[in-house]
């Protein structure tokens, strides 16, 4: 679960199947629609909604302890490969010019390979 923070007091909650069209518009600044709303314009931040990853209420506040159990679980790292992940896909199809592709979970031929061309071509 993420966090879509459009300004400093309005965000809303996505599922991983929809955070490639929020590093979409986050990246782009296109607009992009939401099961549970939309961005009309640019994203001002992606966040893991570790309340709602862990079924805790959304208005309760963590706390140390909280944020060990997060760690312990191993959700932190969960979330932070399935970002990565999604990162990766969206830099392909964007580069690859294949941007209605974008929030269709589609499986990518060529994916496994970009991040290893993404280093080789940044260097």
């Amino acid at each position: 679960m993420w966090k879509i923070a459009k300004s400093y007091s309005e965000s809303f909650t996505i599922g991983k199947n929809e955070l490639e069209k929020a590093i979409y518009c986050f990246i782009t600044g296109k607009p992009v629609v939401f099961k549970s709303g939309a961005a009309l314009r640019h994203i001002e931040s992606i966040l893991p909604d570790y309340n709602a990853a862990m079924g805790w209420n959304e208005g309760y506040k963590l706390t140390a302890d909280d944020h060990a159990d997060i760690r312990k679980q191993g959700m932190d790292e969960k979330l932070r490969r399935d970002y990565q992940e999604m990162n990766n896909r969206v830099k392909y199809l964007v580069d690859h010019k294949q941007e209605n592709l974008i929030g269709k979970n589609v499986e990518i031929a060529g994916l496994l390979d970009f991040p290893q061309s993404q280093k080789e071509r940044d260097n």
